[in-house]
């Protein structure tokens, strides 16, 4: 059978498979790539602050205190995981994507700012009883 295959036709082959009998090469012009997880595990932005879900995995909530301190002059950023009924902290959503947390708040994102935090990317270290957020 050497014309393409019809809807009303037996023939159980896929089009690769089709195309292999026929003799044509096949050639993937759209080859899935790989997706490298970031190395980075907090974004700051001037409106809201994103997590990455490994983050989140490592800190262990959702729910959090956030800090703005100075170390060897350089500003990082101090998260502390809160408890489940720690009404006093920041509750983290999920991204439409669904591969991020993030918390929209412009006023924080200022208050951060205005400490001395730069935006942009940060990585997610351990630190005595909490995690720092130092720059790339």
């Amino acid at each position: 059978m050497s014309r393409f295959p019809l809807p009303g036709d037996e023939d159980n082959r896929t089009i690769k498979e089709w195309m292999r009998d026929q003799g044509l090469d096949v050639i993937d012009t759209n080859p899935k790539r790989e997706r490298k997880p970031p190395k980075w595990g907090v974004s700051v932005s001037r409106t809201s602050l994103t997590f990455t879900a490994k983050a989140i995995e490592i800190i262990g909530s959702t729910k959090l205190h956030l800090g703005v301190r100075r170390l060897e002059g350089q500003p990082v950023l101090l998260i502390k995981p809160a408890g489940y009924f720690d009404l006093r902290c920041l509750e983290l959503r999920p991204a439409p994507s669904g591969t991020s947390y993030y918390l929209p708040n412009p006023v924080l994102c200022g208050d951060i700012q205005e400490a001395g935090l730069k935006p942009g990317r940060y990585e997610l270290c351990k630190a005595k009883g909490g995690f720092i957020a130092t720059p790339l």
